[in-house]
């Protein structure tokens, strides 16, 4: 990327490396912690985030966006379906493309 594309890369952990790991109580589920940004981006605009695989290791992730968890009805529908899924280890995956 040319440097004036205001591109932020947050390396991941490297192969071998130790990653720590949070439990998720209501899927009861614990995951790897990831590489994390925290900063205000003063900048009013369109802002993407993009993950990838640059060890292509390969496998499931989570991605978690923002301090607080706002549920609507339809995500509480939404948990009643997937969370026994979650639970018996059947994650909801996605086709990388």
């Amino acid at each position: 990327m040319p440097p004036d594309y205001g591109v932020i890369v947050i390396e991941n952990y490297q192969p071998g490396e130790e990653r720590p790991t949070f439990f998720e109580s209501f899927g009861d589920k614990s995951y790897y912690r990831g590489p994390s940004f925290d900063e205000v981006l003063e900048e009013l605009g369109t802002y993407y985030l993009y993950y990838w695989d640059p060890y292509k290791i390969g496998g499931d992730y989570v991605a978690i966006i923002g301090y607080e968890e706002i549920f609507s009805v339809a995500d509480i529908l939404r948990a009643l379906k997937y969370t026994p899924m979650i639970r018996q280890n059947k994650e909801l995956h996605v086709e990388c493309k």
